[in-house]
């Protein structure tokens, strides 16, 4: 699989990620499911991963650099979406502070599910 093509896929995983939060929203499944919005948040830590990988890194990264760059991007973007749910006000938890922490506990292991996953495939296909 090259390059472009890995990020090709990445992006529709963005808007299909898009599409799964409307349906979500529209429906009120984060009220009905209280579980919904840690598995949009892990998926949403895969989709950045996967976009951060077929960007930034190479074959030949050693997996702690990639870990490194994918943990230190994704917590910016988590850090920025939750930011912009507190400004917006549309943090609807009891805790703020502890599902804020559990938003970004479970995107940075969706990314780095993603990292693993990215090297051993990586990892695979060099060798063969």
């Amino acid at each position: 699989m090259t390059r472009s093509q890995v990020l090709k896929i990445s992006f529709l995983s963005v808007f299909f990620l898009l599409i799964v939060n409307q349906v979500a929203l529209s429906i009120n499944l984060f009220w009905a499911v209280w579980w919904m919005d840690l598995v949009l948040h892990f998926l949403g830590g895969l989709v950045i991963g996967s976009v951060i990988i077929s960007l930034f890194l190479r074959r030949s990264d050693p997996f702690l650099y990639m870990a490194g760059v994918v943990t230190t991007i994704t917590m910016i973007v988590a850090l920025g979406w939750e930011g912009y749910e507190f400004f917006a006000q549309i943090a609807y938890a009891r805790n703020y502070i502890v599902d804020t922490l559990t938003d970004i506990g479970f995107g940075l292991a969706g990314a780095l599910t993603m990292t693993i996953f990215a090297h051993a495939i990586l990892n695979r296909k060099k060798k063969n």
